[in-house]
């Protein structure tokens, strides 16, 4: 057909938005550019004669990069963008990052940091107190001027950034050294530190009655599981106007802070650091003084994506984003009798052994500027780039819910189609087939939408059903579904935090024999319809039976408790209950 084409006039200029989003007003693309590095090519009318093209690096935040002197052929960082005109100044050159002497980890003697930069006459700065050296806006640049070793004797994040006039500062590189016979002592508010929170008073001390008896029991325990440290400046933490730790109640992408993130191994095996954006995240949780974190990553911090295993073999090693949970209704101080730390893990872990992708966590002792914040529990957070990992396609092509509603970018399809397709009743077996996707004989039909990957869905409420958990299925689950790939909709594991309670008098409203299993609301709605199904029932009987019996996943010795390890190699749900226990104990 006849092409829509457009003109540009000699020295004339075109601006085109390479963002994919062809429907928004202007010239735009309908591809995306990746900041990570990517290629652009320029053709004649015919589609087919090369007019020019570039292949670009790793790109900086905020930077142009075009040709200059404008139209030469030498491409470089720019100190202006200037859409729609001719290129201005470019800067000379990027300022290489600083490198360390010295790899983040533990220490038990004091030691010297040398810092390097290999751009020659570049001055480097630091900070000691997890400011950003060299901080751009103020009247006076922030940090000290290297000019010899740093010494170091007790737990110190120690940041620095190079810079050279009329080139790109590097980025901030982030170490942080800790020395456990300091940890172990820590005390509170340490000097500069604020003695509450938004009005909340302040918890920084090592409990003396529980660490003196036992210093090296807890020194062991420290190293013990992996390390993360966070690092952010303190008005980003617990400023009054733009505090996140003080303002926890900020939901928007506006109370997103810059910060480092490090994953410091006991054993010395490589971890990583990467600069990152953090929000306080959760929903009740934030008025705890333990808040979890929700760490993002972007071009904008630095790269776009994490690339690092941090949830070990058989999890993705690509994030754009990931949960510190600090466990709210089973955790320290809301949980207090009844806390364990392990119950969301758990369900989580129980979706995994039932062969299903699910959210992946693992356990860390958290730090936060140096200072220890406790045990945590980083997990996946199962939004459109994880079902975009574990599934395939690109993160755009999903849409993704945290009880019921959408995240990121994503639209109301997937949820409010499900729904609609629900409601019209599923008793008969060409309604239950057409819900995923085929004709009535079961044949897939590429002109009905699959709407539920019922395989899924049946051992996600197996896994409810088992725990007991009542704070579900009206919140508290992740789903997803992809608009292009037609793989039905997915649901995940969240927050499992209201169930097994074993404690007498301290109830989590969910004792060891809840019965939950006639739930039909929220994401149980769809259930609710499909019990009305001959097929779904034995469909599930069948999965059922898989689970719970001959050593199944969520096989149980009916002669012991649920999560009695006595018997793991017979008791599998209690043998996922041990190891998270072991590691949880040690630490």
């Amino acid at each position: 057909g006849q092409r829509n084409l457009t003109t540009i006039p000699a020295r004339g200029f075109l601006v085109i938005w390479a963002d994919g989003d062809t429907a928004d007003t202007g010239l735009h693309a309908g591809f995306k550019l990746n900041a990570d590095g990517d290629s652009l090519y320029l053709f004649e009318a015919d589609g087919v004669t090369r007019i020019d093209s570039i292949e670009f690096g790793v790109q900086i935040p905020d930077v142009p990069y075009g040709r200059y002197p404008d139209g030469s052929a030498e491409w470089q960082f720019l100190t202006l963008a200037t859409p729609g005109a001719a290129n201005v100044q470019a800067y000379a050159g990027v300022v290489a990052e600083v490198t360390f002497s010295q790899a983040h980890g533990f220490y038990d003697q004091p030691f010297e940091v040398f810092l390097a930069c290999l751009t020659p006459g570049a001055v480097i700065y630091y900070t000691t107190d997890g400011g950003e050296p060299y901080k751009e806006g103020g009247r006076y640049p922030i940090g000290k001027v290297y000019t010899g070793p740093i010494r170091m004797a007790q737990t110190t994040c120690l940041r620095a950034r190079a810079i050279k006039p009329g080139w790109r500062h590097g980025k901030i590189a982030t170490q942080t050294y800790i020395f456990l016979d300091q940890v172990v002592r820590q005390s509170g508010p340490p000097s500069g530190w604020p003695s509450s929170w938004g009005g909340t008073a302040a918890d920084y001390t090592m409990n003396p009655s529980v660490v003196t008896p036992q210093v090296q029991a807890i020194k062991d325990g420290l190293t013990s599981l992996p390390t993360m440290s966070l690092v952010m400046t303190r008005e980003d933490l617990f400023g009054s106007t733009q505090g996140i730790y003080a303002n926890p109640n900020g939901t928007s992408a506006s109370w997103e802070r810059p910060a480092s993130i490090e994953m410091i191994w006991p054993d010395g095996r490589e971890g990583f650091q990467a600069n990152c954006g953090a929000r306080v995240y959760g929903d009740v949780g934030r008025r705890e003084k333990k808040k979890s974190f929700r760490l993002l990553f972007k071009g904008m911090y630095g790269l776009t994506r994490l690339r690092y295993p941090v949830f070990g073999d058989g999890a993705a090693d690509e994030f754009d984003t990931f949960i510190l949970r600090a466990n709210f209704n089973d955790g320290y101080p809301f949980g207090q009798h009844k806390t364990q730390l392990l119950r969301d893990e758990y369900g989580r872990r129980l979706q995994l052994a039932l062969s299903q992708h699910g959210s992946h966590g693992r356990y860390v002792h958290l730090f936060v500027n140096g200072l220890y914040w406790g045990l945590y529990n980083p997990a996946e957070r199962p939004d459109a780039s994880f079902a975009a990992s574990y599934f395939g396609g690109d993160k755009e092509d999903w849409d993704a819910y945290n009880s019921g509603s959408p995240t990121g970018g994503s639209t109301n399809y997937a949820w409010s189609g499900l729904l609609s397709a629900v409601r019209q009743g599923l008793a008969s077996n060409e309604a239950y087939q057409r819900l995923q996707g085929n004709n009535p004989d079961g044949t897939p039909n590429p002109a009905y939408v699959h709407w539920l990957d019922v395989d899924n869905y049946i051992d996600y409420l197996l896994v409810n059903f088992f725990v007991g958990n009542t704070d579900w299925p009206h919140k508290n689950w992740y789903g997803a579904m992809s608009r292009v790939a037609g793989t039905g909709f997915k649901c995940f594991c969240w927050d499992t935090e209201w169930v097994i309670d074993l404690v007498v008098g301290h109830s989590l409203d969910s004792s060891l024999t809840e019965n939950v299993v006639a739930v039909g609301n929220g994401l149980a709605e769809p259930y609710g319809q499909l019990r009305q199904n001959a097929e779904f029932r034995l469909r599930f009987a069948d999965h059922a039976h898989r689970a719970f019996f001959n050593a199944g996943p969520l096989y149980t010795d009916p002669g012991r408790p649920q999560w009695d390890p006595g018997h793991p190699e017979r008791n599998r749900p209690a043998a996922a209950y041990a190891e998270l226990a072991g590691s949880i104990e040690k630490a």
